[in-house]
């Protein structure tokens, strides 16, 4: 979400991302080695980090499903 706020007649842009915990470190963790890599790893850790990432994102999907139904 674009957030704009006038103070003092200057006006400030922020971006606002609202996530769970599990979502933030999930992205912080692919962000910093698969992206935009940071941290050096194997091919092997890329893939591991990969399917970490797919696992937090469908276990949002499910939670919230559960959120919803319940």
């Amino acid at each position: 979400m674009i957030v704009k706020v006038d103070s003092g007649g200057q006006v400030y842009t922020f971006e606002l991302q609202l996530t769970t915990r599990r979502a933030s470190i999930a992205a912080d963790v692919n962000h910093n080695t698969i992206y935009k890599p940071y941290i050096d790893v194997t091919p092997e850790e890329q893939a591991k980090v990969a399917k970490m990432f797919d696992e937090a994102a469908a276990l949002e999907q499910i939670e919230k499903r559960g959120l919803n139904n319940g």
